[in-house]
Formats: structure tokens, C-alpha cells, sequence
């Protein structure tokens, strides 16, 4: 096993989640879901919305222009689903289908809004022409309801695909693309907090914390929780080697909390190997590596796009993915019951949810929208 040290982070949790017994049931009404918790923790009935790119008819090959973009919820549960339960189109909003980084979404951090950032260009722009900086770049906020805010419009300093933005209630945004900038609901203008890597793949928002991703690079936390001016980061685990997209903490064991987080379980996911494993040992204060570049019964050599995590109500964490970018048409929605306990290796019983079709592919995922805020 790997040990990887850690340094202390500042300590600011008084936006994190709480549980309320009054919201332990919450109706959907575009979404459908059962929600308890916003973003990844314990959840027994959850349904997934997935981002898809093309429209099915043009086909998806390399350096092929933008394409449409569309959220589709399929349920937690169900093998093999021919149509998703529900759609939504945004047509404000297109994504390459060749950049193998973008298209990722987010539930803000209150579970009321996924947001998805992507480019204000029309249908067939070349990706070159997207990625420019005076390209304005669109965030997307719908609500559990379908209704979508594209008022969220703005331009970058640098070059560089959009890649993720995420929110704590819908209200903010942090923006990534290559480097990670704040923005309020409707600005025009990006404040860049976070300048490091110039090359961000992800970044999360858990428990009032912000934390980047970058591909051969840490996982890093923002010195300030949410940052809205520039700000600093520390290395959360060092990834240097591993061509990493996205993460999911839980909490798998209430006695174990790294930082007073409560997280003891990390899932890393690589567009090229799969999903690495962490877990948390309090008594040397360091990540572990249970598994690296393991990915499951579909892809055990492949890469995944994107990853959200729960906690099944055995116990067990529940690994819901995107398999890594292919043109064919086959990419799928996964999930991944890892059954490894909290510190040994992935142990995975898996089931395809759904593929993406022919001239469609998927790419990020996110839990379902509540129509009232988790507290």
C-alpha cells in the first residue's frame, strides 16, 4: 500500500450538510428522485442524470464540431434502460464531442441545481474556435422543476476547453477552464480564484470546501473553503502520475474523519485506467491506496469519464460512472458496488444502466435535483 502524507487544512465546515429528519423524504418533480443528501453520503434510492453530447444523427468523429447537449435521468437501479425516465435539452449550450474533458455536471452542494458549463456557440463551431478565449463560455443551472438560467455568461483570460462548474446553491458559481474563476448567477465577468495548474480537470464543492483536480496533478483543497478572491491550494493526495478527471469522498466508517470532515473513503477516477480507491487511516494521518487504476467488470483496464459515490443501505459504497470517451456510440452508465471493504482492493459487482447510443456519447453525471434545499 501507498502512504501518502498530509498536510493540515484550514478548517471551515459550517456550510457542510446536516441531515433533517423533516427532509428525509423530498418529491421531485422533473427529476424523480428520492433525495437525503446532497452530492455523495448515504442514500438509499437515488436517480442519476447523465450529460450527453450529438443528437443522434451527425456522426461523432475526431475533430468533429459542437454538438447538442442534453441531461437525461435514468434510474439508480435498473439494468439496461432502453430511454432514459426523463429529458432535457439545452440548446444555449454546445459541447465538443471530441474533447474528452468537458461535459462534466454538478448538484450544487443544497441539492436544488445541476449546473453544466459549455460553450454559447451554435451547433457545428470547430472546437478551435470554442476554446478561444473571447469565446464566451455559458453555465446552465436547471432545477429539479427542468426550468433552466443560461443568464450565466462569460469570457476567460487563456485559451482552454470548459471543464466543470459547481455551486453551493445555485446562487455562485465556481468555473472550470483551465484555470478555476468565481462567478455569481448572471455575471458577466470571471474573478480566476485558483491559478496553479492552469490546466484543471475538475473541481468539487464537499462539504463548503473547494477542491481541483488536475490531470498529473494533486488533488488539491483551496487554502480559502470558497473562494472568491485568488487563493492558494494544498495537496490533498499527489497524483502525479495518473491522468486523473474526477473524485467522490463518503463516509464509510463514523469513526474514522479525515480533518474533521467526516470523509474516510476516496474514489479517484482516471481517463485512461479507471478508478483508484483511497481510504482514510487516522493513526499515521494519511490516505492510503487500496487500489490504483482499477476499474470493474466492464472496463477493468479502461478509463471513466466521470464518478459520483453513495453508501448503500448494506453498507457497501455504490461507484456510479461514465466509461472513458468513445465515438462508437458506447459509452455507458455504470454502477459499481464495491464490495472490498472500507480498506482492501475494489472488489466490484457491476451493472450497465444504460449506453448513450449510436452518434451520442455520455459524459458526466450528477445525483438528481431536490425541489427544496438538503439541510
Amino acid at each position: 500500500m501507498i502512504a501518502l502524507k498530509l498536510p493540515t487544512l484550514k478548517k471551515n465546515y459550517n456550510a457542510s450538510v446536516k441531515l433533517s429528519k423533516k427532509k428525509l423524504l423530498i418529491a421531485l418533480a422533473f427529476f424523480g428522485a428520492i433525495t437525503l443528501q446532497a452530492q455523495t453520503q448515504v442514500v438509499n434510492s437515488r436517480n442519476i442524470v447523465v450529460s450527453r453530447v450529438g443528437d443522434g444523427t451527425t456522426p461523432l468523429v475526431a475533430n468533429a464540431p459542437s454538438a447538442n447537449v442534453s441531461l437525461l435521468e435514468f434510474s439508480y437501479k435498473t439494468p439496461n434502460q432502453a430511454a432514459p425516465l426523463k429529458k432535457i435539452e439545452l440548446p444555449a449550450i454546445t459541447l465538443s464531442p471530441t474533447v474528452p474533458y468537458e461535459g462534466q455536471i454538478s448538484l450544487s452542494q443544497d441539492g436544488r441545481f445541476i449546473a453544466v458549463l459549455g460553450y454559447d456557440k451554435p451547433v457545428g463551431t470547430a472546437t478551435a474556435e470554442c476554446i478561444l478565449a473571447e469565446t464566451k463560455k455559458v453555465i446552465a443551472r436547471v432545477d429539479a422543476n427542468g426550468t433552466v438560467d443560461n443568464s450565466t455568461k462569460f469570457t476567460t483570460t487563456t485559451n482552454g476547453a470548459v471543464r466543470i462548474a459547481v455551486s453551493k446553491d445555485g446562487a455562485a458559481f465556481w468555473a472550470a477552464v483551465n484555470n478555476v474563476s468565481y462567478l455569481p448567477l448572471g455575471a458577466s465577468a470571471a474573478k480566476e480564484v485558483v491559478t496553479r495548474f492552469n490546466n484543471t480537470r475538475f473541481a468539487g464543492l464537499f462539504k463548503g470546501q473547494l477542491y481541483t483536480q488536475a490531470g498529473f496533478a494533486n488533488l488539491s483543497a483551496t487554502a480559502e473553503p470558497l473562494p472568491t478572491s485568488t487563493t492558494t491550494v494544498k495537496p490533498v493526495i499527489a497524483q502525479t502520475a495518473n491522468n486523473n478527471q474526477s473524485f467522490a469522498f463518503l463516509d464509510a466508517d463514523p469513526a474514522v474523519s479525515w480533518n474533521n470532515t467526516g470523509y474516510d473513503l476516496l474514489y479517484i477516477c482516471d481517463i485512461s485506467y479507471g478508478i483508484s480507491k483511497y481510504y482514510f487511516d487516522a493513526a499515521s494521518n494519511t490516505w492510503m491506496a487500496a487500489s490504483v487504476g482499477q476499474g470493474n467488470a466492464y472496463y477493468p483496464n479502461g478509463g471513466t469519464s466521470g464518478i459520483i459515490a453513495t453508501i448503500n443501505a448494506a453498507g457497501n459504497p455504490v461507484i456510479y460512472s461514465v466509461s472513458s470517451v468513445s465515438l462508437k456510440g458506447d459509452t455507458k452508465l455504470i454502477a459499481t458496488t464495491d464490495k472490498g471493504g472500507r480498506t482492501g482492493a475494489i472488489k466490484p459487482e457491476s451493472t450497465v444502466l444504460a449506453k448513450a447510443g449510436e452518434n451520442f456519447i455520455f459524459r458526466g453525471l450528477a445525483f438528481a435535483p431536490a425541489l427544496t434545499a438538503v439541510e
